[in-house]
């Protein structure tokens, strides 16, 4: 018998190229993410964060990468990033306790207002606090306790339109009730976050500046909130450049 031929197998690729393949497939599935949150979120921190890897390691040219792909790309105009962090802050919190009828938004002169709707705070033509107003103004008094001795804080009452009762008291219309309801949010805040009264300004609206329609009872219902205005997360500098870039006026209500 002949003897038994050994069985010539090709060599595969080398260990060295089986890594660099990984490596590659990984470097490009961190670029997609990279890119699917980018557009998701359109974070100021994530494209700093991504020209800084780019600069690091090298791998694509610079008119090539991710960053000035998202740059091109139409976005909304953002706010400060004070602004933005106080807001995601706040909003956090209502996500804890489970309120999603706080309204966290953004005024044009890049200060920061939260909505807090009557139906959290008071009951209909009353300025005295419900129990549900508590784990509400509780969580928002942290985040304004950890906020520097520059923020102010402007609270604003609203109301309906429809005229007060003869069996209410302590009220002689609107615009007063408006101021009360404001008031006892104040009060609770500073004393909740152990913040100066000095700090807060109370002030009343009534039913001036309605947001929705007074003819419907869901109407009505927006149109009865208390306004809080962060000011003061920015210094003038920038403001001032806040301001160029957006266009906008300082909106003070």
């Amino acid at each position: 018998m002949g003897k038994n031929k050994k069985c010539e197998c090709e060599e595969g690729a080398p260990m060295w190229v089986v890594t660099y393949g990984d490596l590659m497939s990984l470097l490009m599935t961190f670029f997609v993410l990279l890119l699917s949150f980018s557009v998701m979120q359109e974070d100021e921190i994530f494209m700093e964060a991504m020209e800084s890897f780019r600069g690091a390691v090298s791998v694509l040219p610079k008119e090539l990468t991710v960053v000035s792909i998202s740059k091109n790309t139409p976005t909304k105009k953002r706010q400060p990033k004070t602004t933005e962090s106080v807001a995601r802050r706040v909003r956090r919190r209502m996500q804890v306790i489970g309120q999603k009828d706080v309204q966290v938004s953004f005024e044009q002169g890049g200060d920061l207002k939260i909505t807090f709707p009557n139906s959290v705070l008071f009951d209909s033509a009353q300025a005295t606090l419900k129990a549900t107003a508590g784990p509400v103004l509780d969580e928002t008094a942290q985040v304004l306790t950890e906020l520097p001795d520059g923020a102010v804080f402007d609270l604003r009452g609203h109301t309906d339109n429809r005229p007060l009762g003869t069996n209410v008291q302590g009220f002689r219309d609107n615009f007063d009730l408006g101021f009360g309801r404001a008031n006892a949010v104040t009060r609770y805040l500073s004393r909740s976050g152990r913040i100066p009264m000095v700090r807060f300004q109370a002030g009343s609206r009534g039913e001036g500046e309605p947001i929705a329609t007074n003819e419907t009872p869901e109407g009505r219902a927006e149109n009865r909130r208390v306004d809080l205005y962060v000011r003061g997360l920015l210094t003038p500098e920038e403001v001032a450049e806040f301001q160029r870039e957006t266009g906008s006026l300082t909106n003070t209500p």
